[in-house]
């Protein structure tokens, strides 16, 4: 019977390294995918049940951050009453007591005229007026007896009322010759020119010896004790200027306090402002002076390097609780400081905001 004996095989030495390099390409890269994808689920799994992340921050209140914004206006000091006088009679100037640039008082005398013309006037009115009283009583006697004798029957009804006549007559015309008195004694009082009111001279127009005619301008003045700011301000600057607290008159250097006393209701169409009236609360600047009208916003205004944007809006964080809150900023600008309607004392977040966002969970850095 035959049998066989299997032969044992025999691989070549090639052989042999072919397959380490096989092994080496195939399973030992198949089992690092696997410890891969095992360290993946671990990271997934640790992230899911760590706990979100908690920020460190800092704090400062709106008031201690909020910045001065300040509104300005040209303004002016300007005198209520700019008057130029005028002769109220035809006269020659006798003697002008005042030039450029001199303060008088209320009632000084400006200017004298030749007044002897008017004087003689006042005499002829007062000699008439004499006369016309001595007519009076002779009418009101004639009168008298005249009502006497028609009592008595003596004396014709026509003749008593001729006497009545008389006597009304005499009546009107002295009242006449008292009111030409009047008038004359006002000439004379005109040949002085006094001042209206506490003033400046601005403008002298008439000169000794000259010949005036009644109206002709003499002298110009200014109203030193009616003095008032105008301020020309901005549309955008109407409601910030109603709520001011502080207002001053801003020149050379200087600040005057200042109250607001009337604001125009229209534009103009010049200048397209309003016009606002001031009045100095102590000290008065010179009529004419030209400055600027200053006062702050009464509203809070962040610095525009605490605004940031988040989804296309601009706002800041404050703390509520523990977690980071954005307030959006309607009006806020880029570059620009913001108007911020919150409370004084509220936190607003200053380091760390830029990483955060809304709803964040923080914690305060105590320094």
């Amino acid at each position: 019977m035959l049998s066989f004996r299997h032969a044992p095989l025999h691989f070549p030495p090639n052989f042999v390294f072919l397959r380490s390099f096989l092994l080496t390409f195939v399973v030992l890269p198949s089992f690092g995918l696997n410890a891969v994808f095992a360290a993946n689920q671990d990271d997934d799994e640790l992230k899911k049940s760590s706990p979100s992340e908690i920020y460190q921050v800092s704090t400062q209140s709106l008031s201690e951050l909020s910045i001065a914004i300040k509104h300005v206006a040209v303004a002016e000091v300007q005198s209520l009453n700019s008057s130029q006088l005028a002769s109220e009679i035809s006269a020659i100037v006798k003697s002008v007591g005042v030039d450029v640039g001199d303060s008088v008082k209320k009632g000084a005398e400006l200017l004298r005229l030749d007044c002897r013309p008017y004087d003689i006037e006042l005499l002829k009115a007062r000699a008439s007026a004499d006369v016309a009283a001595a007519k009076l009583i002779l009418a009101n006697t004639q009168l008298k007896s005249a009502k006497k004798l028609a009592k008595e029957s003596f004396l014709p009804e026509d003749t008593l009322l001729q006497r009545q006549a008389e006597y009304q007559m005499a009546i009107g015309e002295e009242r006449a010759r008292i009111a030409q008195v009047q008038g004359a004694v006002l000439n004379v009082s005109r040949c002085r020119i006094l001042a209206p009111f506490d003033a400046v001279i601005v403008e002298r127009i008439a000169q000794e010896g000259e010949y005036i005619g009644r109206g002709k301008a003499v002298l110009k003045l200014l109203d030193t004790a009616s003095v008032q700011v105008i301020a020309n301000v901005a549309p955008k600057d109407i409601e910030s200027l109603n709520l001011a607290k502080n207002l001053n008159f801003h020149y050379r250097n200087t600040q005057l306090p200042l109250e607001l006393i009337k604001l125009s209701s229209f534009v103009s169409k010049k200048s397209g402002t309003y016009t606002a009236r001031l009045n100095f609360s102590a000290a008065i600047a010179d009529i004419g002076i030209q400055g600027q009208l200053q006062w702050g916003d009464v509203d809070y205004y962040l610095p525009s390097k605490l605004i940031v944007s988040r989804e296309g809006q601009l706002g800041v964080f404050m703390l509520k609780g523990n977690s980071a809150s954005f307030v959006i900023l309607p009006d806020a600008l880029e570059g620009r400081p913001a108007k911020v309607n919150l409370a004084s004392d509220v936190p607003i977040i200053t380091q760390g905001r830029f990483q955060l966002n809304d709803g964040d969970s923080v914690t305060v850095n105590i320094e």
